[in-house]
């Protein structure tokens, strides 16, 4: 490998090569698991349950859909405000949540980056 890189992610900067990565960017806050668990209760009620349940390839699959979409996928959801609660605390990079799609700006720096390579 001629330059360094990490999952695709160029390493830049003035950083020492051997400096260890830190992981601490993948724990979620506590706020942030407290909603995550209950929406994945409220999600999997089988009276009414989630409308993505069972179809994680349309909300976070590699082709992302249109906005308008996922206005659609997610109508009427039961969950949706939950869903939106857990969004705006979590932040999460990819996929559809609560009717907005994520990581359209990711999608075309990987997409950019393939050109680049």
């Amino acid at each position: 490998m001629a330059d360094e890189s990490i999952r695709g992610y160029k390493i830049i900067g003035d950083r020492p090569k051997d400096r260890q990565l830190s992981m601490s960017y993948l724990q979620q806050s506590h706020e942030a698991a407290k909603l995550l668990g209950e929406l994945r209760v409220k999600a999997t009620d089988l009276k009414n349950p989630a409308k993505c349940l069972g179809k994680a390839d349309q909300y976070s699959g590699d082709e992302l859909p249109t906005d308008r979409e996922a206005q659609i996928m997610c109508s009427g959801c039961p969950v949706l405000e939950l869903c939106g609660r857990y969004r705006d605390v979590a932040h999460p990079a990819w996929g559809v949540w609560s009717a907005e799609v994520k990581g359209r700006n990711l999608q075309k720096a990987m997409e950019e980056g393939d050109k680049n390579d």
